[in-house]
């Protein structure tokens, strides 16, 4: 494989459906994976009344409820809080000496040094996602770090390009490449083919971007997983891709949800971080177009699009990010001429929906399936509450979303 080595970076780094109607499920404890309800640890924000979490725009609130009446009955008033249903059997906590030690360990990384500092800041706060709970080596943790801070950049290059006009050239080449490195193939030369029609910064960064997934990540996921594993994690990285490009067609024809649905699912990117949080033995069940692993992950989309709504508004309005404008809370303020509030709520009503769905679904199943789901969902809600919290459960700010005394 031959990959472009003129950045900057060390040689080589070793070590809209009804709401359901239907009671909650009957938890059977011999069976099911999860602990009893009242062994269960939860984060501080879910089922306290007195705690939401705020936009510094806006008088819109949002809180976490394991009552899915209650949930089911606010998505039917005209208020301006929203809730969010939060599976009542599902086990989410974070080890903070995990946190303090990943945090460290990102910033002896050899790569430190070279990662534009956007992404340095989001990478470190990634550490208490990186810290969840959960019966993997430490090793693993690693790699979902690293992974998340390549995702970083990763991203900016194709949220960029589109702007300059270069997603069928250079766009396209780009993402060939880190699907050709994943499997040990040839790659294009970037900086040749398009010096002078891409800009230099643009240009290093997905230099960076191969570099990293060529010497760091691919490397690491090979020396610590299964080599089933290790296919599992590229088909899901290959649909992403794929699919990266068929989403950066529309940045510019102004589509709609429906047509911004039938990729987001792939591109949010959660499925490779839930992948990757997987033991290798429940690897074996990994399927990226399982429909209740895609319907998981259409959750994750809507949740993200509901914290980044006034994030992804201010970007369409400077004309900084291409993607600003595929926002499922943006799209259907304009399809259904909702205002803010209303899309809002529009869109927590989808979320309560698609995780009320997955939590009948996944319960009907056998214990070793629901085993298996029971860990994707955690992998997911990890990345809701990376969207509200930081380091040490601080706000992260990246949305301008603040915890709120009621």
């Amino acid at each position: 494989m031959t990959v472009d080595n003129t950045a900057s970076a060390p040689p080589i780094v070793g070590s809209p459906h009804k709401i359901a109607e239907r009671q909650a499920p009957t938890w059977d404890f011999r069976s099911h994976p999860g602990k009893p309800l009242h062994e269960v640890e939860r984060p501080f924000y879910v089922d306290d009344d007195r705690t939401a979490f705020k936009h510094h725009e806006d008088d819109m609130k949002l809180q976490f409820s394991t009552d899915w009446n209650k949930v089911n009955q606010s998505s039917h008033e005209q208020s301006d809080v929203c809730m969010v249903y939060y599976p009542p059997s599902l086990d989410l906590s974070f080890d903070l000496d995990l946190e303090d030690r990943l945090f460290r360990d990102l910033q002896e990384w050899s790569w430190f040094q070279c990662i534009p500092e956007y992404a340095i800041k989001q990478g470190l706060i990634t550490a208490r996602y990186c810290s969840l709970k959960a019966d993997i080596r430490y090793e693993q943790r690693a790699i979902i770090h690293h992974y998340l801070v390549w995702i970083f950049v990763m991203d900016a290059v194709s949220e960029q390009l589109p702007l300059h006009g270069l997603h069928s050239t250079a766009g396209k080449v780009y993402l060939e490449n880190l699907k050709s490195i994943m499997r040990d193939g040839p790659i294009e030369d970037m900086k040749r083919l398009f010096h002078g029609s891409c800009p230099d910064e643009v240009l290093d960064t997905a230099v960076l971007a191969q570099r990293l997934l060529a010497e760091d990540i691919l490397p690491l996921m090979r020396s610590i997983l299964t080599p089933h594993h290790v296919q599992m994690c590229v088909e899901t990285l290959d649909l992403f891709l794929d699919n990266q490009y068929y989403e950066g067609q529309q940045y510019h024809s102004q589509p709609t949800s429906d047509v911004v649905m039938q990729t987001r699912a792939y591109t949010i990117g959660t499925m490779i971080c839930a992948l990757f949080y997987l033991p290798s033995s429940e690897a074996q069940l990994w399927n990226p177009n399982d429909p209740l692993v895609i319907h998981m992950a259409i959750s994750v989309a809507h949740f993200n699009d509901f914290m980044g709504m006034y994030k992804d508004r201010a970007s369409l309005e400077k004309g900084g990010d291409a993607s600003a404008g595929m926002n499922m809370v943006l799209l259907s303020m304009k399809e259904h001429q909702l205002s803010e509030h209303e899309a809002l709520r529009h869109c927590a009503q989808k979320i309560n929906v698609f995780l009320r769905q997955f939590e009948q679904l996944s319960t009907s199943l056998m214990p070793d399936r629901q085993r298996f789901y029971h860990h994707v969902l955690r992998g997911h809600f990890a990345l809701y509450d990376f969207h509200l919290l930081g380091l040490k459960g601080k706000c992260n700010g990246r949305y301008g979303w603040r915890v709120h005394e009621m």
